[in-house]
């Protein structure tokens, strides 16, 4: 056996070993950096949720005209749901930077850096469509609404985002295969190490650009995802989805808000009905209110386009 054999033979039994433990090392490291961005994005999370209950109370009393303390309890669920929703979404987006702070002790396989890939450019597609629905529709922008080639264009911009997305996120993931000394199958050590410094040379350079691009995505995509996030709150004046007590077959109250036991009923002044008798307007008596115990009421759960108090 000469020489050479007997190092890359050695080199062999070092990178088994250096193997194992980094299997090891590796669900370690991953729960530390993700644990750490959890307890950020939650800490968050409450302060958001705190700041979320105290501004709805407020408008509610300055909507309904009910004492704000009656609306503390029971508007949580649905932000909760939101919070988790945008919290997942950031974990997906910063994932691939913490596997990639591991170096070379980490490394997907082909098919788990296209599968990633795929779900993170899922969410930046349906990201960017849903705030550009959003835009377009709360703009009232009729020539984009109208115009098939317009919205044609927008979806093809994109497309060709997300597709781009995709190609940097599985490049980024995939980076690392370049970098070792195992890829290269080049027997001669001097010539490995030399090329070993030009290959990554090469690949620093690369890099940095994907990492760049990569920065750039997820700016763009958190940006988007708190948007989206901020204007699909849920406040008194924007609220659609009512219970509705319904008295001899007629809608008679609408429950604004849950308190301990009790249901907190308004009553209503006016309704206005489609042709198809659904109700798309109600007006409400503001300032007046009973709370009625939790029971056998006749209820129906209605989205109601416009709601609004009454002219004192």
């Amino acid at each position: 056996m000469n020489n050479n054999e007997q190092v890359e033979n050695n080199h062999d039994m070092d990178y088994e070993k250096d193997n194992k433990k980094n299997k090891q090392y590796i669900p370690i490291e991953i729960y530390k950096y993700v644990s750490g961005l959890l307890t950020f994005l939650f800490s968050l999370a409450i302060v958001v949720k705190n700041i979320y209950q105290y501004i709805y109370s407020v408008k509610a009393e300055i909507f309904y005209g009910i004492p704000q303390n009656y609306f503390y309890e029971n508007i949580l669920g649905e932000i909760n749901i939101k919070l988790i929703f945008v919290i997942v979404n950031l974990i997906l987006l910063f994932l691939p930077v913490i596997i990639k702070r591991l170096g070379k002790k980490i490394r997907l396989s082909r098919i788990e850096a296209f599968g990633y890939s795929v779900i993170i450019t899922t969410l930046i597609f349906n990201t960017l469509l849903t705030l550009v629905i959003y835009i377009i529709s709360n703009n009232k922008m009729k020539y984009i609404n109208n115009s098939i080639f317009s919205g044609l264009a927008i979806l093809i911009i994109i497309l060709i985002f997300s597709i781009g997305s995709f190609y940097i996120y599985f490049k980024f993931l995939t980076d690392n295969y370049n970098s070792t000394e195992d890829d290269i199958g080049i027997k001669n050590i001097k010539e490995t190490q030399f090329t070993n410094e030009k290959v990554e040379k090469k690949n620093r350079l690369c890099e940095n650009k994907t990492a760049y691009l990569i920065n750039i995505i997820i700016i763009i995509a958190v940006i988007g995802i708190i948007i989206i996030f901020f204007i699909n709150i849920e406040l008194p004046n924007n609220k659609k989805n009512y219970e509705v007590v319904f008295e001899r077959s007629e809608p008679k109250k609408i429950v604004v808000t849950e308190y301990q036991d009790y249901f907190i009923l308004m009553d209503i002044e006016e309704i206005e009905k489609s042709s198809k008798n659904n109700i798309n307007k109600v007006i409400f008596k503001k300032y007046f209110y009973e709370l009625k115990k939790k029971g056998n009421l006749k209820m129906k759960y209605i989205n109601i386009k416009e709601v609004l108090p009454d002219k004192q």
